[in-house]
């Protein structure tokens, strides 16, 4: 049991480290923080998320779902009604074939009434276990992404937009994947590769990459009330991002949430509620110079 253990955790850290290499720089847009849960733990939870976002967090996560649920959360992001961000995920067990998910996260930039830009990701997700025994296990996943950009319109002579012409859109497919290890369900070491497959926007004399990067993380909980993590994200040409987060239940269905990240410096803090089958989170996350961010979501077991 134990050179089981000890070869998933070693599994896992070669992997991440072997997958270093597929790094290239990111160009658009990179949202780490999906779902309060996730924003206020500063994005350090891809080795534990136990719900439906593990769907974005790390797809093989979702081997830790034990049966239907689904969540959405909206954003304005840093406080601009201008930069609305809305996810949806749904995760299901299937059996010995481990659990399916879906996901839809669309982030839009708007201007008195006319919509600039919109980012769009409709994913799905399937994880399910490598090697599991009563002390280990070592789960895989993936996630399989359609992503649209939609130019919207030129400013046009009334300059907002109104009258201007369609600048048309960018389809492409993303692939992310993802590994999770962990110890006698107290420890955790999860890896997530997004945009694995390198894909890229536009006419191929023009085309730019989409971000690519690696995050690495580690969770430990020294006892049933309090669950730690730390997360280390790496895109080439970017400095590295660090960020740790705990999690304490104060009361039975109460958690406070902490975490803080590198590069920028930011504090995120939120509450978790858990309601029989209902569970709302809300986080608020700081930066350096600009406002604050706000984050609802809603999650719901079946």
């Amino acid at each position: 049991m134990k050179h089981l253990t000890t070869k998933s955790l070693i599994i896992s850290l070669s992997i991440f480290f072997g997958l270093s290499s597929f790094i290239f720089p990111q160009v658009t847009t990179e949202q780490l923080y999906h779902g309060a849960h996730s924003m206020a733990l500063a994005g350090s939870n891809v080795a534990h998320q136990t719900d439906a976002w593990a769907a974005f967090a790390n797809p093989a996560g979702l081997t830790r779902v034990n049966g239907m649920t689904a969540a959405v959360a909206y954003e304005e992001n840093l406080g601009q009604k201008f930069l609305p961000h809305s996810q949806m995920t749904a995760a299901m067990p299937i059996g010995k074939f481990g659990v399916a998910g879906l996901s839809l996260d669309r982030l839009a930039v708007s201007y008195a009434g006319n919509t600039l830009t919109t980012e769009l990701a409709i994913g799905f997700q399937h994880g399910f276990f490598l090697q599991q025994d009563q002390n280990s296990s070592l789960a895989f996943g993936y996630s399989l992404k359609y992503l649209q950009l939609d130019f919207g319109k030129s400013a046009g002579s009334a300059g907002d937009g109104s009258d201007g012409i369609d600048l048309g859109q960018s389809r492409t497919l993303g692939v992310d994947i993802g590994f999770l290890a962990s110890l006698r369900d107290r420890h955790w070491v999860g890896v997530r590769v997004m945009n694995f497959n390198r894909p890229d926007l536009g006419q191929t004399d023009n085309a730019v990459d989409l971000p690519r990067s690696v995050q690495v993380g580690v969770g430990y909980s020294p006892y049933d009330l309090v669950w730690t993590t730390f997360a280390m994200t790496k895109s080439a040409g970017h400095v590295s991002q660090y960020s740790a987060g705990m999690e304490y239940e104060i009361l039975k269905g109460l958690k406070i949430l902490s975490g803080v990240q590198s590069n920028p410096n930011r504090l995120g803090l939120g509450l978790r509620l858990e309601l029989q089958k209902f569970v709302v989170d809300y986080a608020l996350m700081t930066h350096p110079v600009l406002p604050l961010s706000h984050q609802m979501s809603l999650g719901m077991s079946l």
